[in-house]
């Protein structure tokens, strides 16, 4: 393992959580959903819902247990996400064949519809964010995201 220097925070005067990555991270990750909620704003869309929206956009249905495992949200969080969803008429609910206790959750033809609009606003919020950067920069960055991104996911597992 490498002694990153920068890092020994300790209790030194020399800590500060404005140059600590886990905090710009965390920092960019709040900021961009807050925009990205205030453009989705007028399709009745949230940041939350785009996982589920993805996963769900090539018309196949799919369990909350599945959906919440495929947007890395605990289950509680998932219900709360599609309870927002139904009320808002994005989704809609058909008991799965298989297991009479649970269902199945696809989109309507009102949030496919809204798609396009909600990927259009996300390009120009990832396009706003990154606009002092030239596209090799660009791709650093994804790939400097990418590791740390990686080098969680063990951690968790």
């Amino acid at each position: 393992m490498r002694n990153h220097k920068i890092f020994d925070h300790g209790l030194s005067a020399q800590w500060k959580l404005t140059a600590a990555p886990a905090q710009l991270i965390y920092g960019a990750s709040r900021m961009l959903q807050r925009l990205g909620d205030a453009r989705l704003r007028v399709i009745d869309v949230k940041i939350g819902q785009l996982p589920v929206m993805a996963a769900l956009r090539d018309g196949s249905r799919k369990s909350q247990k599945e959906l919440a495992e495929l947007a890395s949200v605990e289950q509680p969080t998932m219900a709360q996400i599609l309870k927002r969803m139904d009320k808002a008429g994005l989704i809609d609910r058909k008991p799965h064949p298989e297991d009479g206790r649970s269902s199945e959750i696809g989109l309507t033809p009102l949030a496919i519809s809204r798609l396009p609009l909600a990927a259009e606003r996300l390009r120009t919020l990832h396009h706003d964010a990154l606009q002092d950067f030239d596209s090799a920069e660009i791709a650093t960055f994804i790939s400097y995201l990418q590791r740390v991104v990686n080098n969680l996911s063990k951690l968790e597992n």
